[in-house]
């Protein structure tokens, strides 16, 4: 019976296998005879159907596990995905400077997407309050550490205001432009020194 034990390893089967299985093990076991006979297998069945029983009720059991499992987690995904929605206009309402700063930048680039450190406390916080993600699976080496293109959550996007992000109305004064300049993350001077140099 270890083969039998391999074959139920939920383990070392992919969904899909287990799901075959099931299948197939249940036509067999609940077809009309006839339909067996058509197949040549009625003394496959007479001598095997215990062991085809049990296959189908185990692997039957693992389809419907999974099954739950998979619907328990996308009851739990939206549940997390209304929660956050919720508290989002709280979130934003509630950004230090630091994060302003570096949603700022999305705005004075005038682009949805942009490089940023990774492993930026930061952006980091961003990350995990979903109001940033990350686009891209590869990054690039920096001074202001490894870099990754990020947008802002769509969500968050179509909720932030320029009064969140300490923009100005309209054209903005000397002073507001040097305010700018000066509120800038400390990373954000050295991605552009290395766009620079890369650019020169």
């Amino acid at each position: 019976m270890d083969w039998l034990s391999r074959l139920l390893d939920v383990h070392r089967l992919p969904f899909k296998i287990v799901l075959w299985v099931a299948v197939v093990s249940g036509v067999l076991v609940f077809a009309p005879n006839g339909f067996v006979q058509q197949l040549a297998l009625a003394d496959f069945m007479k001598a095997y159907r215990a062991h085809i029983g049990v296959i189908s009720l185990a692997s039957g059991a693992l389809v419907a596990i999974n099954a739950c499992a998979w619907l328990v987690a996308k009851v739990r995904g939206r549940t997390a995905y209304w929660k956050w929605k919720s508290e989002l206009a709280s979130v934003l309402g509630s950004l230090d400077h630091a994060e302003k700063a570096v949603l700022r930048e999305f705005y004075l680039q005038g682009k949805h997407t942009i490089e940023l450190p990774m492993n930026n406390a930061t952006v980091v916080g961003l990350r995990n309050k979903g109001i940033i993600t990350l686009v891209g699976k590869y990054g690039e080496h920096s001074l202001a550490g490894m870099l990754f293109p990020f947008c802002i959550n769509e969500e968050a996007r179509n909720m932030i205001t320029i009064d969140m992000l300490d923009l100005p109305m309209g054209e903005p004064s000397e002073q507001e432009i040097a305010r700018l300049k000066a509120s800038r993350p400390d990373f954000a001077r050295e991605i552009q020194r290395r766009k620079d140099l890369l650019n020169w």
